[in-house]
């Protein structure tokens, strides 16, 4: 019973204390780094009390988000003010994309809240297979930021000389194209007045000598009659 009413006797006691406290303004402690918070808290007299923490894309890491009471509110001197504190932006894992083609790497990127830019294409490999990134797989970042990658164009040409064929006869220079790999795109008739060269090739493009990739078109002038 006694200590009971010891204990009834101390409630009171503190319960006057509280009511007879001076009131305080509460200042806005919202944005600050958790130490300078508190700073302000104690030259107002007040507690600080961390009650939560959450993203924020607007609050850097540690600063106040929320505060309970808010600013400018009355309370007793001695009350602790609650706070939210953030974590930051959210960040999310560089999803795994090196050796898919880049339409999946760029689905996988968007669904892990980034974006994507191709920063530069590499050949060899096979056609828009991602080959290489800038961030290691697994890096947070923060939502919305480019994860650049390098792309893949697909085996590197092969270059060829183009052949001389002017002189030869249209079977000949046609033969001697597709053995190579050269397409012939056109072959225009040019009458020259010279039966002699009726049939011939009198003009090619590209010239004698100049680089060409396997496969690449070929225009033909041939002697025609009048």
């Amino acid at each position: 019973m006694a200590l009971a009413v010891a204990g009834i006797s101390g409630y009171l006691v503190v319960s006057f204390m509280v009511q007879k406290a001076p009131e305080v303004t509460v200042p806005d402690i919202t944005d600050l780094a958790l130490s300078d918070a508190l700073d302000k808290l104690q030259e107002a007299k007040l507690d600080l009390e961390v009650r939560d923490f959450t993203y924020s894309d607007l609050v850097k890491e540690n600063r106040v988000v929320i505060q309970r009471p808010r600013p400018g509110q009355v309370i007793k001197e001695g009350r602790a003010v609650g706070v939210v504190l953030s974590r930051g932006s959210k960040r999310y894992p560089v999803p795994e994309v090196v050796g898919k083609r880049l339409e999946e790497a760029a689905i996988l990127i968007s669904e892990a809240g980034l974006k994507y830019e191709v920063a530069a294409t590499v050949s060899g490999g096979q056609v828009d297979e991602v080959v290489g990134v800038g961030r290691e797989p697994g890096t947070r970042l923060s939502a919305g930021e480019t994860v650049r990658l390098l792309v893949a164009s697909g085996p590197k040409p092969v270059l060829l000389r183009m052949p001389k064929v002017e002189g030869m006869t249209r079977g000949e220079a046609e033969s001697v194209l597709s053995s190579l790999g050269l397409i012939i795109e056109r072959i225009e008739s040019v009458n020259l007045g010279d039966a002699q060269k009726v049939g011939s090739i009198i003009g090619q493009d590209p010239q004698p000598g100049y680089p060409v990739e396997r496969g690449a078109a070929v225009a033909l002038s041939s002697a025609g009659v009048n």
